[in-house]
C-alpha cells in the first residue's frame, strides 16, 4: 500500500518548490537568527511545520536556506565549512513540541543526508535582493516523499565546524509552544567518587497542551556509572545506614536514567507523555541514585532532590511552526529550548 502511495506521489503534478513555513518563496521572514543553526559548530536542531499539511505529496530532492536580507553587511557571516547530517520525517503538532527530540517524531525518521561536509556561502556582504536568494543548498542523498498528511519535521545536526555567527532568515507563526516551570531544589547530595562537588539533580515540568513532560539533568555523578531516577509524591528526610546522604522523598517508582558521561552528567532526560489528569498543580519529587563503589558505606551515591509542579497550559492556541535547538559543549548538550519560530527553508 505504501509503495503504491509513493508511486502516485511521484506521478502527481505538483509545485516545483515549497517553503517552511509556506508562502515564503518570495517574501522575507519576520526576523533573523545567527546563532542557533550554522552559527556554532555543534548543534542539534529540529523544525516542525504544519502549514504545509494538506498540499499534494511532494518528492523532496534538495533543501535550501537563505541569508536575512534586512541586516546589512556582517563580517562574521563569512564562508566556512561544516559537517552535517539531516533527517526528514513526520512530527507532532508544533504547539505540542517538546525538548525531547525523539518524542517529536511520528514514526521513524529517514536520514536523507549522511554525514557530509558543506561549504557555507559567503553572506558577509549585504543581500543582493529582498528576500535574498536561497543559495545555501544541500542535495539529499536520495529523494524523500512528504505525503503532507502530518506536520513536516526536519532535523539538522552539525559537527566539527568553525564557530562564528551566520544569519539565516527566520519566520514565526502566532501561537504558543506550551509552558514550563523550573523545579525547586531540595537537600544536598553525596560527593561522588571522582568529583569535588556534591551531586545535583535539576528538574523542569512542561505542559505541552495535550501532554506533560518531566525533564531532568544530573551533574557531578560518578563518571560512566549507571543510575536510576526515583520518583514520589511526598517529601521525606531520612538516612539509611551506610548511605552518604539523606533520602529526600517517599519512593513510588524508579526508572533507569542512563549512564553518566565522562564528566558525570546526564542531560535532558525526559519522562514523556505523562497523563495530565490530576497532575497539573500536583508536586512530583525526584532524586537520582548512582552506583558508586568508591563510597565508604553502601556503594551508592545520591543526588540532591528536586520538586517540580506541572503548570497550567498556555492560554494561546498552539502554534503552526516550532523549532527545538540544543547546543553542544564538550561531552554535553545544553538544555534544549522550544521556540514558536523557524528558519525559512525551501524544499525542491
Amino acid at each position: 500500500m505504501l509503495r503504491a502511495l509513493l508511486l502516485v506521489a511521484w506521478a502527481l503534478p505538483a509545485a516545483a518548490q515549497f517553503t517552511s513555513p509556506t508562502g515564503r518563496l518570495n517574501s522575507e521572514g519576520v526576523s533573523y537568527d545567527d546563532q542557533s543553526l550554522f552559527g556554532v559548530s555543534d548543534v542539534r536542531y529540529q523544525q516542525i511545520d504544519s502549514t504545509s499539511v494538506g498540499m499534494a505529496p511532494f518528492a523532496i530532492r534538495r533543501m535550501a536556506w537563505r541569508r536575512d536580507a534586512v541586516i546589512g553587511p556582517r563580517a562574521t557571516w563569512s564562508s566556512r565549512s561544516i559537517w552535517l547530517t539531516i533527517l526528514l520525517g513526520e512530527g507532532v503538532r508544533p504547539g505540542t513540541a517538546c525538548t525531547g527530540f525523539e518524542a517529536n517524531y511520528r514514526g521513524t525518521p529517514t536520514q536523507v543526508v549522511a554525514q557530509r561536509m558543506v561549504v557555507l556561502p559567503d553572506w558577509s556582504p549585504a543581500a543582493p535582493s529582498t528576500p535574498a536568494p536561497f543559495d545555501l543548498i544541500v542535495p539529499l542523498d536520495a529523494p524523500w516523499t512528504y505525503m503532507a498528511t502530518a506536520p513536516l519535521l526536519y532535523e539538522v545536526s552539525t559537527f566539527f565546524g568553525q564557530n562564528g555567527r551566520y544569519g539565516l532568515d527566520l519566520d514565526g507563526e502566532p501561537g504558543g509552544v506550551g509552558t514550563r516551570e523550573v523545579g525547586f531544589p531540595l537537600g544536598a547530595g553525596c560527593v561522588a567518587t571522582g568529583q569535588r562537588i556534591s551531586m545535583l539533580l535539576m528538574g523542569t515540568a512542561h505542559n505541552h497542551y495535550t501532554r506533560l513532560r518531566a525533564e531532568y539533568d544530573v551533574a557531578f555523578a560518578p563518571p560512566y556509572a549507571p543510575g536510576v531516577l526515583v520518583l514520589g509524591f511526598a517529601p521525606a528526610t531520612f538516612r539509611l545506614p551506610g548511605l552518604c546522604s539523606d533520602v529526600l522523598l517517599t519512593p513510588s517508582i524508579s526508572v533507569p536514567i542512563g549512564q553518566a558521561s565522562p564528566l558525570g552528567a546526564v542531560t535532558n532526560f525526559g519522562l514523556e507523555n505523562i497523563p495530565s489528569a490530576g497532575m497539573v498543580g500536583r508536586p512530583l519529587y525526584a532524586q537520582a541514585a548512582y552506583l558508586d563503589p568508591g563510597q565508604p558505606g553502601l556503594p551508592v551515591a545520591l543526588s540532591s532532590g528536586t520538586r517540580i509542579t506541572f503548570p497550567a497550559p498556555n492560554s494561546q492556541p498552539p502554534t503552526a511552526l516550532a523549532s527545538v535547538t540544543a547546543l553542544r559543549f564538550g561531552y554535553e548538550f545544553y538544555t534544549p529550548r522550544v521556540f514558536a519560530a523557524g528558519f525559512v527553508t525551501r524544499f525542491d
